[in-house]
């Protein structure tokens, strides 16, 4: 029970109003190496119940927050599908035509994201996702230029990931064919598939 106490009050600590407990000379405060002194002994009960209350309650907008992302996530893609047929355009960043990377801008921007103007430079916003299976909707999916290159020519929106299979449908503007759906089990895209990237929610 004493190290249970202990762990919880560590985990929670960035959350609890600790000013209110400044005068107690029997508490151990953060040293400026950070190190953590806690004696779950002379933890005062109403302490904890104040740690118990942040920490549900942080879960509570975490859990928020992951819906609102979701449904963000749901609604920009719906947004995307609407450009479904619409050419390609070099350089295009409008509804008479879209490069893979003026069409990823035009969709996030309706939403309050700014991207890079290049794919390239859209590859180093959000953060890095790790696995293709941790893959969101809405995640952006980057592409070589060449076949096995690590120079990113490409980007699109991932629409869904297939954990049978490991492979995701995505939403991009193609050269041939315009804005359309593709998966990155097409053998065009198998090979050149560099990564992915979050921007929802991290930006």
């Amino acid at each position: 029970m004493r190290n249970l106490i202990i762990r919880i009050f560590l985990a929670i600590a960035a959350t609890c109003p600790f000013a209110m407990y400044a005068d107690d000379p029997q508490i151990t405060y953060l040293q400026p190496d950070y190190d953590i002194i806690a004696d779950a002994s002379i933890i005062k009960p109403d302490l904890i119940n104040s740690m118990t209350i942040s920490s549900a309650a942080g879960m509570e907008l975490l859990m928020e927050e992951e819906d609102q992302n979701t449904q963000l996530a749901q609604d920009l893609l719906d947004y995307a599908n609407t450009f479904i047929g619409t050419r390609y355009r070099r350089g295009g960043r409008s509804t008479k035509g879209f490069d893979c990377s003026g069409f990823t801008i035009h969709v996030f921007k309706e939403f309050g994201y700014s991207l890079g103007a290049s794919s390239r430079s859209q590859y180093v916003q959000g953060e890095e996702i790790d696995q293709k299976s941790d893959i969101l909707p809405g995640d952006l999916l980057f592409f070589g230029g060449r076949a096995g290159g690590k120079r990113v020519g490409h980007v699109g929106i991932a629409v869904d990931y297939d954990p049978e299979t490991d492979e995701v449908t995505f939403i991009h503007s193609a050269t041939s064919g315009g804005v359309r759906i593709d998966s990155t089990s097409a053998p065009y895209y198998k090979r050149r598939y560099i990564g992915a990237r979050r921007v929802i929610g991290t930006m």
